[in-house]
């Protein structure tokens, strides 16, 4: 369940920052690899915090802590 919500948090943020960044800019391909290093940053950096809190969610779940 935790790398399933991982994955698909990762992946929403991903879209989410490329497609944002990309439209603002209008650089051509030089934009785009900027949106895709600040997306990929982003991720890198909202991973160990979703981890923990989805490790958490799960414990809960299957433990009942």
């Amino acid at each position: 369940m935790s790398f399933t919500g991982l994955t698909s948090m990762v992946l929403v943020i991903y879209v989410v920052v490329v497609l944002s960044f990309g439209r603002s800019l209008s650089d051509g391909e030089r934009s785009l690899l900027v949106a895709s290093m600040g997306a990929a940053g982003v991720a890198a950096l909202a991973y160990p915090v979703a981890r923990a809190r989805l490790e958490v969610a799960a414990n809960r779940l299957v433990y009942g802590e």
